[in-house]
Parts: C-alpha cells; sequence; structure tokens
C-alpha cells in the first residue's frame, strides 16, 4: 500500500478539524434561546454613560429556531407604583409607564460578515417600530449577547449598548 501509514497519520491528523467544523455554531445558532437583559447603557459623544432604564432595568430577549424574536425592556422596578396601577395610578405615572416600555415582535435574520442582527419589527408598542427593521451590531462573550446601536436622542447621537444574559 503506498505512502501506508504515513497517510493515515494524515489523514487522522485533520478528524480533529473536521469535528470542529461539523460542531460550530453559525451566528444565527447562537441567537436562538432566551436572554434577560443585564444592562442598558447610553453614550453620549462626550464620552458620559447614561442609564435610561436604570442601573437594574428588567427585560427578556427571545429568538426562536424559526427565525422568530421578540424583546421587552422595563425600567428598573419601581416600588412607589400601587398593586392595581389600572384603576389607582395617576395619568402621569400611565404615561410614563407606556414610554419607558419597549416592546416589539416580529422576525430575525444575522449577517456574519458585518457582524449585524435585524429585528423585522411586526408588532410594537411603539406604532414607530411598525415595519421598520432594526438593526443591531452584535458580539458574544461567553454567556453574554451584547447588542449596539447609535441613535440620534435630541439632536445627538448616542451610542447604545444592551447586554443580555443568556437563560436557556
Amino acid at each position: 500500500m503506498r505512502g501506508g501509514p504515513m497517510r493515515w497519520l494524515i489523514l487522522l491528523g485533520f478528524i480533529p478539524i473536521l469535528i470542529q467544523v461539523l460542531m460550530a455554531q453559525s451566528a444565527t445558532d447562537r441567537f436562538v434561546g432566551t436572554w434577560k437583559l443585564v444592562s442598558y447603557e447610553q453614550r453620549r459623544a462626550n464620552g458620559e454613560v447614561t442609564y435610561p432604564k436604570g442601573r437594574q432595568p428588567v427585560g427578556v430577549l427571545a429568538y426562536t429556531r424559526g427565525g422568530q424574536m421578540s424583546a421587552q425592556i422595563m425600567p428598573e422596578a419601581n416600588a412607589a407604583w400601587p398593586a392595581d396601577y389600572y384603576n389607582k395610578a395617576t395619568q402621569e405615572q400611565l404615561r410614563a409607564a407606556m414610554l419607558d416600555y419597549v416592546a416589539y415582535f416580529g422576525t430575525f435574520t444575522v449577517n456574519e460578515a458585518e457582524k449585524t442582527v435585524v429585528h423585522h419589527v411586526q408588532g410594537s408598542v411603539n406604532p414607530g417600530f411598525l415595519r421598520t427593521d432594526q438593526k443591531r451590531s452584535y458580539e458574544f462573550s461567553g454567556n453574554r449577547l451584547i447588542l449596539s446601536l447609535t441613535r440620534t436622542v435630541n439632536g445627538e447621537d448616542r451610542s447604545i449598548r444592551l447586554t443580555w444574559e443568556r437563560v436557556e
């Protein structure tokens, strides 16, 4: 047999590489699951960091294998709210709750080359999000997903960084 044992050694050397290739997850696969919000930071042009939803915001982000997604974000719990707020909250409290809550759903696509994910919004608490594509840059760090975007707030560009931790 020509090349005999040497050929087998070379072929055996490729097995770990083949296993890595077969087991590698696509970026889309890495998104699938449920994520809880860890932080929501907003950075101004001068470097100042603010926390528009407080230092302990609450949120959940879900991606399915079928390409569906949903996101919900709200400020940290406010103990001043009455338990039966629908009947007892003031108009100002109700307005603040609505303006501070982010909720939308739709489909998503991942562009691995650009390291971006696009949320194709089909429904939202904010009518301005309906039928829009919300593009975010992404990075994975251990069991965390970091989504970043730039948004204009009061005429000023601000970098927004949301850090999510995998729940399942």
